[in-house]
């Protein structure tokens, strides 16, 4: 019965099986096709697992056989623990026997509502799944596991491909694909993207990001962030490419075949695939904060640049019409004798400057070499203040100048 039942359960996961024949590739994709039209029809589908036995010409018959040969026990039974000139023993045996019964049928109930449920569950199943994991997971959903069960007292069985059998309400789902770990990854680039484009240096940032990474390498589910997409990034499409240089993975059959073959790699030793993936994640990560910095400081020096340009334009054409000269410190100065007499921003000079050339106040300003030829020669002339007065040779003072509004300016 074992082997008849595990040779039926194999004929029943077409195309899955024929497909020993087929190329890796084109397994998948009968796996997709499969997996599918079972959507397509679980959205459509109302009758539970029951119902769809019931309707077996193969499955009917054999629960039919074994719920009748319970009724008829237990009628038995009955009479037994009822019947006045039984043995004590008997009795109690019969009592405990029905007991047993009516644990069976319960334990039926449960495995066939648990069918239903995991059937209807809503279902992202993750790449990091081989042929045999989705296999199985097509074989449970399908109708006809009606037709491949095992009625045994503590439940209803299945076989699965190893020929090993498994309780209906046991059936471990495929792995799902992490969209949690997807999320994380993403918030995480944006940490890196903002790091750099804020200033912070990259050791401290990495340490932060490695901390995450290392979290989620940690999640049974680990595996999904390997092999499926995260937005454009997939590491195992990548990671094909140094794990068989000299395949033509060009070719959808060979490079589903080494997928498949890395998958069991990984399984066999998740430390060593897990690092790769923190190693190659974070120079991603780096990739992405240098990218930010640069940005971040190319905007900055474009802006300083044109902050700098606006200075030497104010402080020529402060010289050019005759007004206070302005330096971009704050100071400015008075022309007197030829000369230029450096103040304060609150209109007291500057103490123990002499008055300076208008090469040195170019100097002081930082007027670049190019930019001098625009200034025009200064002479012994009273001055239009910019600042409520102007500068009298002769007394060396400033006439109707009030600073006091230009303090902290």
């Amino acid at each position: 019965m074992y082997s008849a039942k595990a040779e039926q359960a194999q004929k029943n996961i077409d195309p899955i099986v024929s497909g020993v024949a087929m190329a890796t590739g084109d397994v998948v994709k009968a796996l997709d096709q499969k997996q599918k039209d079972q959507q397509e029809k679980a959205s459509k589908q109302t009758e539970g697992f029951k119902e769809i036995i019931l309707k077996s010409g193969t499955a009917r018959p054999e629960l039919t056989t074994k719920l009748e040969e319970l009724q008829e026990e237990y009628y038995q039974n009955l009479k037994t623990s009822g019947g006045l000139f039984r043995s004590k023993e008997k009795r109690s045996d019969a009592t405990e026997r029905n007991n047993q019964i009516s644990t069976t049928l319960k334990a039926w109930e449960q495995d066939l509502i648990a069918r239903d449920l995991n059937a209807k569950q809503p279902s992202s199943v993750s790449d990091f799944n081989g042929i045999a994991e989705r296999g199985e997971d097509l074989s449970y959903k399908d109708d006809t596991l009606a037709d491949n069960l095992i009625y045994k007292e503590g439940g209803i069985y299945t076989t699965n491909f190893k020929g090993e059998e498994v309780r209906l309400s046991d059936y471990k789902p495929p792995t799902q694909k992490f969209t949690e770990g997807f999320g994380k990854m993403i918030d995480a680039r944006k940490g890196a993207i903002s790091a750099g484009s804020t200033g912070l240096t990259w050791d401290f940032t990495k340490d932060r990001l490695a901390v995450q990474v290392d979290a989620l390498m940690e999640n049974d589910n680990y595996g999904s962030l390997l092999f499926d997409d995260i937005g454009s990034f997939n590491w195992a499409t990548e990671q094909l490419k140094q794990e068989f240089p000299d395949a033509d993975l060009s070719d959808p059959n060979v490079a589903a075949e080494k997928r498949e073959e890395l998958k069991m790699m990984v399984k066999a030793n998740p430390g060593k695939y897990k690092q790769e993936f923190k190693d190659d994640v974070l120079r991603a990560y780096e990739n992405d904060y240098n990218d930010a910095a640069e940005k971040s400081t190319t905007t900055s020096t474009s802006s300083g640049r044109t902050s700098r340009l606006t200075d030497i334009e104010i402080f020529i054409n402060s010289v050019n019409r005759g007004e206070d000269i302005q330096f971009p410190d704050g100071h400015y100065g008075k022309v007197v004798g030829g000369r230029v007499q450096l103040y304060k921003e609150s209109g007291s000079m500057l103490e123990n400057v002499p008055p300076i050339s208008l090469e040195e106040a170019m100097d002081r300003a930082k007027i670049p070499q190019e930019f001098r030829g625009q200034v025009n020669p200064i002479s012994d002339r009273r001055q239009n203040s910019t600042r409520g007065g102007t500068y009298d040779p002769k007394s060396g003072a400033v006439v109707n100048g009030d600073y006091s509004k230009f303090k902290n300016k």
